[in-house]
């Protein structure tokens, strides 16, 4: 780590911990995001895409261990009133408990009405938030070094979709637009000159391991089978190599990697979809808390990849205005990122029909593996000196700037995620390329018919014979066999009204301000 990073790693120490003296509001959310644990090999391609093996490489024992104390240290930040009161940041809400299982009974404070986990559908992230949530609700039994999970724990639901349409997770593997600016990336001199500055190096290595392919747009695969041999004797055996060695492979893997997120590149095209659903979370909390309820979400957690977080930060710029350690190397295994929203106890005791933004701040903290230290990450939006800080400490922003940051970046519907992905495989986005089909051969959606097959007409035909199908409705036909009658025909209604409305005079109209982020998700 350099100097500057190192400074600004104490600063934001330093920052966690003056909260405690500060800092006035309560907690009220945490939105998480936390990456798997330690895996067995998993080989990728230059531009991020993973073989079709379902459910990819698994998690390992080491790695159950890891988010599993990655969940104990965020019991002790955000759960267990011992430790979370040391630094004002106990979500709990007031007179509950700190277990989950039903409310009502004594000692629960959590349920399914105020947590929810989310993850994506590989072994290795299913497995991690299992693991991540024993800690944060452990059972009455610990670990041993013999049995790296207890037995007998609460379990929280985690929840996923298929991995195939999973577009504000892992939409990283399956965005085209993304894949072509990383595709000029790779020709780029910025690429050649680190090709060849590496190059005797890469030759050396190459000399130990003549089985594989070592150049630079390949050398994750290279880093990754020599780290998961070298730790956990997973996968083909390597060749011992020298510290000098190894950590020079990393190194190198670390700048290859981190290149590949830089805001330049992903824009919000990988994180703009968990984005929005946060925003949408954070809005709902403080419409909610402004009244002076507690039906919130206070628990929010997503299981994802070190691409998934390091792409929701690139969304934000968060690199702008500070060094913070993961612009120069991933996230370690089982890192976590939070955000935090925090209100003053006047915004939670006195209710009002009219929620304002007032008196809330959002503050995003990081651990960079279970044995690390939280730390502050200021984010852009933070002004030193103004009511987030007395709300939440420095880095943080006041709700309504937090607000006018990010709603610009989020990608609140899988229909804008096509678009702007170029992405038409995922089922969503063939649904869009299929309503713009439909309205490009002048079909429009026949409101008036309960019946999905007949709710779809050309407009201005008469509906007799002789007329040619289009086809656009073979293909609408072929696609309704597949995936259901209900389903698409509700879907394809709603994705040509969509695309008219946004393409209506040539206007794109799909920017999600304030009043898109304040329902649920769209459809498509």
């Amino acid at each position: 780590m350099s100097i500057w990073g190192l400074k600004s790693a104490v600063l934001a120490l330093l920052v966690l911990h003056s909260c405690s003296l500060l800092c006035t509001a309560d907690l009220v959310m945490v939105y998480s995001i936390q990456r798997h644990g330690a895996r067995n090999v998993l080989p990728k391609s230059s531009l991020l895409t993973e073989s079709e093996a379902t459910g990819g490489p698994t998690l390992l024992p080491q790695g159950q261990r890891q988010c599993y104390e990655a969940g104990l240290a965020f019991a002790r930040r955000y759960i267990n009133p011992g430790t979370c009161n040391l630094t004002k940041t106990c979500l709990p809400a007031p007179d509950t408990g700190i277990q989950y299982g039903v409310l009502g009974q004594p000692g629960i404070g959590f349920s399914n009405y105020n947590t929810y986990a989310n993850t994506s559908a590989l072994d290795r992230t299913i497995m991690s938030a299992e693991s991540f949530l024993a800690g944060v609700f452990p059972p009455t039994n610990n670990a041993t070094n013999e049995m790296f999970l207890p037995t007998g724990q609460q379990l929280v639901p985690v929840y996923s979709v298929a991995d195939t349409e999973d577009w504000r997770i892992r939409g990283y593997t399956k965005c085209p637009t993304y894949q072509q600016r990383l595709q000029q990336w790779l020709g780029s001199p910025e690429f050649k000159a680190k090709e060849a500055e590496t190059a005797a190096f890469r030759n050396e290595v190459q000399q130990l391991v003549p089985q594989l392919n070592v150049s630079l747009a390949n050398w994750w695969n290279v880093y990754d089978a020599f780290n998961v041999w070298r730790n956990y004797q997973v996968g083909d055996a390597m060749p011992d190599i020298d510290a000098d060695t190894y950590n020079k492979t990393v190194a190198l893997a670390m700048w290859l990697e981190t290149a590949k997120m830089t805001p330049e590149l992903t824009g919000n095209l990988l994180g703009g979809g968990l984005l929005a659903d946060m925003l949408i979370r954070i809005i709902a909390a403080q419409q909610v808390v402004s009244r002076g309820s507690q039906g919130h979400y206070r628990l929010l957690t997503v299981s994802s990849h070190y691409n998934a977080q390091l792409g929701l930060l690139s969304a934000l710029q968060t690199g702008k205005q500070t060094t913070y350690p993961w612009q120069s190397k991933i996230p370690a295994l089982a890192a976590v990122l939070v955000f935090e929203l925090h209100a003053t106890p006047q915004s939670t005791s006195k209710p009002t029909t009219q929620p304002t933004l007032d008196g809330f701040a959002v503050r995003a903290v990081y651990q960079d593996g279970p044995k690390a230290q939280y730390a502050v990450l200021p984010l852009p939006c933070a002004q030193s000196g103004d009511a987030a800080e007395a709300l939440a400490g420095p880095g943080s922003c006041t709700l309504e700037r937090f607000l006018a940051l990010t709603q610009p970046q989020a990608i609140v519907s899988a229909s804008d995620w096509c678009e702007a992905c170029n992405n038409k495989e995922v089922l969503a986005c063939r649904v869009t390329n299929m309503a713009r089909q439909l309205v490009e051969a002048g079909l429009t959606p026949n409101d008036g018919s309960s019946d999905g097959s007949r709710g779809i007409v050309a407009s201005g035909g008469s509906g007799g014979g002789g007329s040619s199908v289009s086809p656009a409705v073979i293909a609408l036909a072929v696609l309704v066999s597949v995936v259901g009658t209900g389903l698409l025909a509700v879907a394809a209604v709603m994705g040509v009204r969509k695309y008219k409305g946004r393409h209506a005079g040539g206007k794109d109209v799909s920017s999600p301000g304030p009043e898109r982020l304040q329902g649920t998700q769209d459809i498509i």
